[in-house]
């Protein structure tokens, strides 16, 4: 849908924070809220938080209306349609990422939009309180091997990318829709 343009963004959670719940060295706590926030973001579809400014390079619909890949647009500073430069105060567009051409339809055709945008949440609690659940549910067993007993009987099986799940439903509200 769309190829961002490199932005170097500070992960979901801090490594200090990382370091100071779990124990972890703070390069190994760097690595782990980097990992984490990696993951959530591209489970997500954008960023999420911050607030920044990006280039987002986009495939026309054919349609009135462009799906843009982020749940919180603060700004439209411009946009490109095909090599012509539409005013972005022509532009109609929704906080939730929609954006609607202002004179006919988006042409159908990939990477025909170049959009200029501020997007993300200033901050997102709960998405931090989720990356350091999984940075420490991670951090005491890292293959994510859970054992049981039943009697005489025992055994070790994977979570079985139990990590998506809990991002599934704890974080859905922060994750864009794809057009097919």
């Amino acid at each position: 849908m769309s190829v961002p343009v490199e932005h170097p963004l500070q992960p979901l959670v801090t490594p200090a924070a990382v370091a100071a719940r779990t124990g972890m060295s703070l390069e190994d706590a760097g690595q782990a809220a980097a990992g984490v926030s990696a993951a959530i973001r591209a489970w997500a579809g954008w960023h999420i938080a911050p607030v920044i400014t990006q280039t987002l390079v986009l495939d026309g619909t054919g349609y009135r209306e462009l799906l843009v890949p982020t749940l919180k647009v603060t700004a439209v500073h411009s946009c490109t349609c095909d090599g012509t430069v539409l005013d972005p105060d022509s532009l109609e567009w929704s906080r939730a990422g929609m954006l609607r051409h202002p004179s006919g339809c988006w042409p159908d055709r990939y990477g025909a939009v170049i959009l200029t945008l501020e997007h993300g949440f200033p901050d997102a609690p709960d998405v931090e309180a989720e990356a350091m659940t999984l940075i420490q549910a991670r951090a005491g067993n890292p293959l994510g091997y859970t054992s049981r007993t039943l009697g005489p009987a025992s055994w070790t099986m994977s979570d079985g990318g139990d990590a998506s799940r809990v991002m599934t439903r704890r974080l859905a509200r922060y994750r864009v829709e794809t057009a097919p």
